[in-house]
């Protein structure tokens, strides 16, 4: 039985289906959650690094456009704790036991780190479904935590949210099958 999961969390439809997945897991199984968000260079709402023109004619301008951009990047930091704290009070008012974290760096390193000390029994991550030079490229995150964690992992698709969405027989076991399948041991 899963008694402390993880939760990977971006600030992606497919991350937020994961956690709501994770919270009805945690629910039925009196499970613990941690939530874990890792700052990413490719999210939208950060701000991009200003390259200084020229670092000896326009110092004085260079020193202002930085000192703005640490600024704005800790303006970033501070509203994706909050963002991710609103996530972490939601699941506490399920009345599940909800902790979370938040770091900078290799996403699936800093998974795989958290959910081994903190003995996570399975890690719940979405996936954006990468192949080919884009997965090449831009790395799949659920990809490698599938492959380096220390418990079970299970990754959610955005295809499959897609049909769940629109009615659509899919071609996955039901829910009462995964419970049943993933309550299982893994060797």
């Amino acid at each position: 039985m899963f008694k402390k999961i993880l939760v990977a969390l971006n600030k992606s439809d497919i991350s937020l289906q994961a956690l709501e997945e994770a919270i009805a897991l945690a629910q039925a199984t009196n499970a613990q959650l941690k939530l874990v968000h890792v700052l990413d260079d490719r999210d939208p709402d950060q701000p991009a690094f200003p390259y200084p023109v020229d670092y000896q004619a326009y110092s004085a301008a260079n020193v202002e456009i930085l000192d703005q951009y640490q600024k704005d990047y800790q303006a970033f930091v501070d509203n994706s704790w909050k963002w991710l704290s609103w996530h972490a009070n939601r699941a506490t008012e399920f009345g599940i036991h909800t902790e979370y974290d938040q770091f900078k760096g290799n996403a699936g390193k800093h998974i795989c780190a958290t959910a081994k000390a903190w003995d996570a029994d399975v890690i719940m991550i979405g996936s954006r479904c990468l192949t080919g030079l884009k997965e090449l490229f831009w790395g799949s995150v659920s990809n490698y935590v599938a492959h380096h964690a220390a418990c079970s992992v299970c990754v959610m698709h955005p295809q499959l949210l897609q049909k769940q969405e629109s009615g659509q027989p899919t071609d996955q076991p039901t829910d009462q099958a995964l419970t049943a399948k993933t309550a299982l041991p893994v060797s």
